[in-house]
């Protein structure tokens, strides 16, 4: 009876021995695969890695990182190597925090921009010179409260230096003395005035200036309208603060006032440079280049505590003309731009007439308040801009068509002619 029984112990153990056979544990094949993927996560990481580097090297061109910024980061990481940080003008051996080395670098630019803006105000200088009015004792030595004005030397002949500058201290006189950086006094001739714009035109002749002042004078060069955008760093040299050849610099901070002229309008930029009631200033942007002037009778379309000034590369004509002594066309009418619509339904466009100065050609033509202007000679004429630009090419004596239209029971057209001064 026992050995019935092994006997079928025996057989139960050789009919499921394929069991065993199939679940036996296969360790060689698990770490060949444990291995291979390891393999292909490391090569995956330095794909990725090469990647990345190759990315941050093409940002790095395009924005222009610079080794202060790298040398920063490195610093950052731990990974400074030793000699480095001298060159990346860091101290060689003292050991920053992460708060010390954020004030550290914000302090270094702060005096890099401040020593890049001295720099330009040093090259500059001798560009700038002081103005006021025609007198025969010494002004700028006199113990009467003279308010200083700056100016420009922006072009030059073989005879004369020229001097854009402000109406302010000027009155109505022909002459103008001018205190050139070197201390030497000249009187100077006022070529041309715009008193709507506050802006003159001074000849100085070089034959009165001695070698040494002229061998030390520099020639200003205007800048682009490019650089007149919201934002962009702008320079204020000359009398900023109220003393001569001090320099402040800010941003500006809005680009769109328009400022209305006589016969026309001009574009004004506010700036967070801080004003004070003597300062005065030419404007150049951090290339040198000039880009405005502070007039006193625009001062009002911007903030009272800081710098307006007045753009002028849009102005190049016009102040070209005071170069050579030509009178600008004068009609004598202020407006302001109406579009369609801006009366309910009206469709009706063009400069709607605020004020007809007295005495005027305007005036004698009978162009009167609330008018509506909207073409002259035949051409549509609906904007100041246009209008500046249309007596731009005019002459003082030219007789001129101007088309407005009047209100009286229904909007009546009326063609008017008027002799230009």
């Amino acid at each position: 009876m026992k050995r019935s029984t092994d006997h079928k112990e025996n057989n139960e153990k050789e009919k499921y021995q394929f069991i065993t056979e199939q679940i036996r544990p296969q360790k060689k094949q698990h770490v060949l695969q444990f291995i291979k993927r390891i393999g292909i996560v490391a090569v995956l990481a330095v794909v990725f890695g090469g990647v990345s580097g190759l990315a941050l090297v093409a940002v790095a061109s395009i924005f222009g990182v610079t080794d202060t910024m790298v040398a920063r980061q490195r610093m950052e990481a731990g990974l400074m190597e030793e000699g480095s940080s001298e060159e990346a003008g860091l101290p060689a051996t003292e050991k920053l925090t992460k708060e010390e080395l954020e004030d550290y670098f914000t302090i270094t630019q702060y005096k890099e921009l401040n020593e890049r803006i001295a720099a330009q105000g040093e090259r500059c200088g001798s560009c700038i010179v002081a103005v006021a009015q025609s007198r025969d004792e010494d002004w700028f030595q006199s113990n009467e409260k003279t308010t200083q004005q700056c100016g420009v030397i922006f072009c030059e002949t073989e005879e004369c230096y020229f001097i854009l500058t402000m109406t302010e201290n000027l009155s109505e006189s022909k002459k103008a003395d001018v205190l050139f950086l070197g201390g030497e006094r000249i009187e100077a001739k006022v070529k041309g005035r715009r008193d709507d714009l506050g802006i003159a035109v001074l000849a100085v002749d070089k034959e009165k200036l001695s070698d040494d002042t002229q061998k030390a004078v520099t020639i200003a060069e205007f800048g682009g309208e490019s650089n007149l955008k919201l934002g962009t760093p702008v320079i204020a040299l000359g009398c900023p603060d109220g003393v001569m050849y001090s320099v402040m610099w800010g941003n500006i901070i809005n680009d769109s006032v328009a400022a209305g002229i006589t016969d026309g309008q001009v574009n004004m930029y506010c700036t967070d440079i801080d004003s004070c009631e003597d300062g005065n200033g030419i404007i150049v942007n951090l290339k040198g280049k000039v880009i405005g002037i502070t007039v006193e009778n625009l001062t009002d379309v911007g903030s009272e505590s800081s710098f307006s000034f007045l753009g002028l590369p849009e102005l190049k004509d016009t102040i070209d003309d005071l170069v050579q002594g030509r009178k600008h066309a004068y009609l004598g009418i202020q407006g302001s731009d109406m579009q369609k619509g801006t009366l309910g339904d009206s469709e009706e466009q063009g400069i709607y007439i605020t004020d007809v100065l007295p005495d005027s050609p305007a005036y004698e033509g009978e162009i009167r308040v609330a008018d509506l202007l909207v073409g002259i000679d035949g051409h549509p004429v609906q904007t100041l801009q246009q209008l500046q630009r249309y007596l731009a090419g005019c002459r003082p004596g030219e007789r001129i068509t101007v088309t407005v239209k009047r209100k009286e029971e229904d909007m009546v057209s009326r063609k008017l002619k008027i002799t230009l001064r």
